[in-house]
């Protein structure tokens, strides 16, 4: 059961993505389990599960309408256990019979596919036998040659196969049976493959590894009823009214010839005399009505001219939306609601924040590009789609279905940036923000710059650049992909200190990169980024110096500040007086002792 659930997952998550298109009048499938019909809805070129409700051994055939533009390309059965196995037995695209274990079986994948309509009437001619070998690993094509009025019906193909493997590459080629047989050459034990496929591709093909294969090839043709080329009175017939009413005349003889069954009731009959069948026009009208609706058939006052009884796929966009299959209709009048597309008028634009754009879309079909109209209808699916718009040209690929007709552009209407500046030191003023290149008016606070840009493309980029006096002291790349954006720019700041002898500061002016700075004796300064030196101007000459790390320092060796020596000369002065002065009245203290002498007498 867990590997049945594994491959059920994995099935769903690898089929394509298809639009549900709806059958009217008829499904286009039924489905019998011991000779007990089910419908069953198939879907136009893709793959279905179809789960199996039976008990026992029993007999599973799947019908689909020969009307129909549709066909069986392949089916396999799934079994319990998640593994899968192909249908075996003289299958065609309208047609597949074979025997089931329910009790070992959870159901058959059916991969459909389009496909011609199966006439009534089949006349039938069969081609001469073609013989090859291949040997190696590639492809293998079967090419045949079809004579001008001849429409290959299918093809009995017989392999031999010697070593390595052959799978079928082409849709619509059936496994009928296999065999396996010994044979000895030379006392040497060859072990051989006998595989019988039927095919209705013009060429099939079959992929090859590591094998010699020997091939025989005879293909049945067919012959249009109206054609001039004579025929020998083989024919197969379909008479099932659950699809055909078919009017003979003249006489006929069944044969017993073993055929593949295209649909139940066909008969291999021998002919004489003419074959008629009637058929008569409906009108069928669609709401709403697209206007690139493409419809295989006549259409009239905005009215698809059917035949009854007949099948119609109708496509919007080249992709199928509705198959009107007409079996008969009351006064040959119907209307059909198309419920499963999105009106170009329903569709909008928007930037990723939500604010409307007036735009025009042009849609990518067939190397052109075709404007969306009010009227035009689209299936759910993926687009691509050019944009048009005041803002710019977007290409884009999107998803749209019922619930999602809002085409969102990669575009913001509004960004809302704030800018902060670190390290600023309070030496640093009028600091002015660039946005590429372009100067911005920018309200601050707390070294806090805030913004709004207008139009900015998701995913473009924007250089911050922090600018005094036409220098650059920060900068910051950044790429747009929020409508609120919150940046930091480190300044680049320096430590400058310009001394003399002891230590004394000098007062001097510091030019870096075109920015000046009055300092005395030691500053923090904002330097234009690329800056290396800053120049040195003092009382005593100008020094250019190196900035190393962050910092740029002027040591002045044989100039001092006589105010700086004034005041440590001052300071030496007060300690020493200070030291005097106690060291006085500590002597004073010391001589007393706290002791008086009294003299008596002389």
């Amino acid at each position: 059961m867990r590997r049945l659930i594994a491959f059920l997952t994995a099935f769903i998550a690898m089929m394509p993505v298809l639009a549900a298109v709806p059958n009217y009048i008829v499904n286009y499938g039924l489905i019998y389990i011991n000779g007990s019909s089910i419908p069953v809805m198939l879907p136009i070129n893709g793959s279905s599960i179809i789960p199996l409700n039976c008990n026992g051994l029993v007999n599973l055939t799947l019908v689909i309408d020969p009307r129909s533009q549709l066909g069986l390309a392949s089916a396999s059965l799934v079994l319990s256990n998640g593994s899968i196995t192909p249908v075996t037995g003289l299958n065609t695209p309208k047609y597949m019979s074979t025997w089931v274990n329910c009790r070992s079986t959870y159901g058959v994948i059916v991969f459909v596919s389009s496909y011609m309509k199966i006439p009534p009437v089949l006349y039938l001619y069969n081609g001469p036998v073609i013989t090859g070998s291949y040997s190696g690993s590639g492809v293998l094509t079967i090419n045949n040659t079809v004579s001008l009025g001849l429409t290959p019906l299918y093809t009995i193909i017989g392999l031999v196969v010697i070593g390595g493997s052959v799978k079928p590459a082409s849709p619509f080629t059936f496994l009928v049976n296999k065999s396996t047989y010994t044979i000895n050459t030379n006392g040497i034990p060859i072990v051989m493959n006998k595989y019988v496929y039927i095919s209705y591709t013009l060429n099939p093909t079959f992929r090859v590894n590591n094998a010699t294969v020997y091939y025989s090839v005879n293909t049945t043709y067919s012959i249009p009823a109206t054609s001039s080329i004579p025929w020998s009175g083989l024919a197969l017939l379909s008479n099932d009214t659950a699809y055909y009413t078919v009017s003979l005349t003249g006489s006929l003889m069944r044969l017993n010839a073993t055929i593949p069954i295209f649909i139940p009731g066909q008969e291999l009959v021998k002919l004489s005399g003419s074959v008629n069948w009637i058929e008569s026009t409906a009108s069928v009208s669609l709401n709403p009505w697209c206007s690139n609706l493409l419809i295989p058939t006549q259409v009239s006052g905005g009215n698809v001219i059917v035949t009854v009884p007949s099948n119609e796929t109708l496509y919007v966009g080249n992709e199928p939306v509705v198959n009107l299959i007409v079996l008969g209709l009351a006064n040959n009048k119907a209307t059909v609601t198309l419920n499963n597309i999105i009106t170009g008028s329903s569709i909008s634009v928007e930037t990723l924040d939500g604010y409307p754009l007036n735009a025009t879309i042009l849609l990518l079909g067939h190397g052109a590009y075709s404007v969306l109209r009010n009227n035009t209808c689209l299936v759910p699916g993926l687009y691509s789609m050019v944009i048009m718009s005041d803002s710019g040209y977007y290409r884009l690929v999107v998803n749209i279905n019922q619930s999602s007709t809002i085409v969102k552009v990669p575009l913001f209407h509004v960004v809302n940036l704030s800018t902060t500046l670190t390290q600023l030191p309070p030496s640093c003023s009028n600091v002015m923000l660039t946005m590429n290149s372009s100067a911005h008016l920018i309200s601050s606070n707390d070294n806090v710059f805030k913004f709004t840009l207008s139009n900015v493309k998701y995913g473009s980029s924007i250089l911050i650049n922090a600018v005094i006096n036409g220098s650059i002291v920060g900068s910051s790349m950044i790429k747009v992909n929020s409508s609120e954006i919150n940046v930091s720019i480190p300044v680049r700041v320096i430590n400058v200190k310009v001394t003399g002898l002891l230590g004394s500061p000098i007062s001097a002016v510091v030019d870096a990169g075109g920015l000046s700075f009055n300092i005395n004796g030691s500053a923090t300064i904002c330097v234009p980024i690329g800056v290396n030196y800053v120049t040195v101007h003092a009382a005593i000459g100008s020094y250019t110096v190196p900035i190393v790390g962050n910092s740029a320092s002027v040591n002045v060796l044989y100039y001092i500040n006589w105010s700086y020596l004034a005041a440590i000369l001052l300071i030496i002065v007060i300690i020493i007086i200070a030291a005097l002065l106690a060291k006085l009245v500590s002597g004073g203290k010391n001589n007393d002792n706290g002791d008086f002498v009294i003299t008596v007498g002389d």
